[in-house]
């Protein structure tokens, strides 16, 4: 989180309001940044991107390298034309998603994996990971659980254990390994409290695509130690040439 920059001052009155809906606060979202108490210089929150495009930064979108060039593939935009045209996807669906899409991502995922999976039960869909890594997490992290994130890594991965009540565990990766896992780093913050490992593979920021080695032996701990791992594969789909994409699920 950058440092916080206290808001325009407001009245006294409007001060000691915002006192008030803090200490009111789950003290986890009380310690964040933005919003109603204060100024974030995060391009992603407030009107940070606006002002950095007005200056002429050329914005990648969080992650999207298109930006801001045309990328919907042709047949793909009639498509969605059509549908709207017809009024199907104009309706309120299941909170779990289509039946249709899910059973697409199902298949999909037979063909990346060999796993079937079962479309009705072991798919959910969200507005995006940001979301499905709280939802995967929730049932899980309870107040005082500690869970090993690496480092570096996404920073709602660090963010959402603790606005759970738990405690994240930084596991350091270093510039000299090429980021990748250290076993002995995991094995040193294994306690009694470790309940979960949470992983982003490929890794955001670094873009390490973790090898079937590291995963299995990272598995392996999992196992030994009752854990749950919570995995993120977001930019699965822009692994590189060389770089095999083991999906954690998929392994023994």
């Amino acid at each position: 989180m950058d440092k916080r920059q206290e808001a325009v001052p407001g009245s006294e009155r409007n001060q000691e309001t915002k006192r008030n809906i803090r200490n009111k606060m789950r003290p986890a979202f009380a310690a964040l940044d933005g919003g109603l108490f204060s100024v974030s210089q995060k391009a992603d929150v407030g009107d940070v991107q606006e002002r950095m495009a007005a200056r002429g930064v050329a914005m990648m979108s969080w992650a999207d390298p298109f930006m801001p060039n045309p990328s919907l593939p042709e047949a793909i935009r009639k498509e969605a034309i059509r549908a709207a045209e017809e009024g199907t996807v104009t309706h309120y669906f299941m909170p779990i998603g289509s039946p249709q899409l899910r059973r697409a991502l199902a298949e999909r995922i037979r063909r990346q994996t060999g796993l079937v999976i079962d479309p009705n039960r072991n798919i959910i869909i969200n507005p995006g990971s940001d979301v499905g890594l709280m939802f995967a997490m929730f049932p899980f992290i309870e107040p005082g659980d500690e869970v090993l994130v690496h480092d570096p890594s996404y920073p709602n991965n660090h963010t959402d254990p603790e606005l759970l009540g738990g405690v994240t565990v930084p596991v350091p990766t270093r510039e000299e390994d090429g980021w990748h896992l250290s076993i002995e780093e995991y094995e040193k913050r294994v306690t009694d409290r470790t309940k979960a490992v949470v992983l982003s593979n490929p890794n955001n920021p670094t873009g390490v695509c973790y090898t079937r080695e590291e995963l299995t032996t990272l598995a392996e701990l999992c196992i030994r130690h009752d854990l749950v791992c919570i995995v993120d594969q977001a930019f699965e789909d822009t692994a590189l040439f060389g770089h095999e994409m083991v999906t954690m699920v998929a392994l023994p």
